[in-house]
């Protein structure tokens, strides 16, 4: 199977400093997850990943934000500005990669050239998350100092601070960007930036883990159960609850332009594909491909070859900048 017929690639993190990759393979009507690749990617545990059309960034417990070019397989090489854990990493379209640190700083990389262009400072501890309006004019961020920050990317500062009564684990906007999610443990707050208040608060008995928008008002949410719940914010109530794992559910991702199929991950490792009948979310979930890694799973992401972007690649150059403390 050549690059090309590849519908798409999973990579995994690690907690034993590897990243791995599946490739999804259809044969007629199955699908089956196929291991393209292993790569001991860090020096500590990968805690962060994210894709772009073009590359690939894993952070880690190591300080070091690792790049990929997922196209040709290359290694790009390492950048290293931030003092602490890379907690998240986010790509916004083809231009930009953003960071967290245990070091409370969230950076702000230019793709073309790996520089570093903005430090936004202001948290108190860690920041555990940020997440990216679709527009990429706003950037949200959680961190155990207790709070949840708007930044205006426009202009590189703060626009705003709630405080919370509790840590945040993670924030996540909805497709639309008119709602947002945050994860506490117990708990899923759904924000409208319209009214600028939690309008639908869902408890858990089990710690909730992973939380992603399946559509503009559906949510997906990963528990320490192993069990994965459909939530509608609409009408605030629970559409479906899928025996998805027999450990506790580490991650959770939905590609936009695949938003029928739910990727699962759990920490025993076991990487599952979901496919929802959005006109019919009462029907059980299908199963559609399972592999065990057999590793210590932390998180995932999941890289969709573009073909246009394939037609066009210039000659990866190595990164030429790398600060070491």
């Amino acid at each position: 199977m050549n690059e090309s017929e590849c519908i798409l690639e999973v990579v995994i993190a690690t907690y034993e400093e590897f990243l791995i990759g599946y490739k999804l393979k259809q044969e007629n009507d199955k699908y089956t997850f196929e291991q393209s690749f292993t790569n001991h990617a860090h020096t500590g545990s990968v805690r962060s990943i994210s894709c772009s059309q073009k590359y690939l960034a894993s952070g880690s417990t190591d300080e070091s934000i690792r790049i990929f070019c997922l196209m040709k397989r290359v290694d790009v090489g390492t950048v290293v500005e931030q003092q602490g854990t890379i907690n998240c990493l986010q790509f916004f379209e083809q231009s930009h990669l953003f960071s967290c640190s245990e070091d409370s700083t969230i950076c702000v990389w230019d793709v073309h050239n790996w520089e570093c262009l903005k430090t936004l400072r202001g948290h108190k501890a860690g920041v555990n998350y940020i997440s990216v309006h679709p527009s990429g004019k706003l950037l949200l961020s959680v961190s155990k100092d207790k709070t949840l920050r708007t930044w205006n990317l426009i202009k590189g500062r703060c626009a705003y601070i709630t405080n919370l009564k509790a840590i945040a684990s993670a924030v996540v906007w909805s497709p639309s960007g008119t709602l947002f999610a945050v994860l506490f443990d117990k708990r899923v707050d759904i924000y409208d930036i319209s009214v600028g208040d939690v309008i639908h608060s869902m408890p858990f008995e089990q710690k909730a883990n992973c939380v992603c928008f399946l559509t503009k008002n559906m949510v997906a949410i990963g528990a320490e159960n192993g069990k994965i719940e459909l939530h509608n914010v609409e009408t605030k109530s629970v559409i479906a609850t899928l025996e998805a794992h027999s450990s506790r559910v580490k991650d959770l991702f939905v590609v936009p332009s695949l938003n029928s199929w739910l990727f699962s991950l759990s920490s025993d490792g076991v990487l599952k594909l979901w496919e929802f009948d959005h006109s019919n979310l009462n029907k059980k979930a299908k199963l559609v491909a399972s592999v065990n890694s057999t590793c210590r799973a932390n998180r995932l992401t999941v890289w969709v070859p573009n073909g246009d972007s394939h037609s066009s690649v210039e000659e990866e150059k190595p990164i030429k900048r790398k600060k070491i403390k």
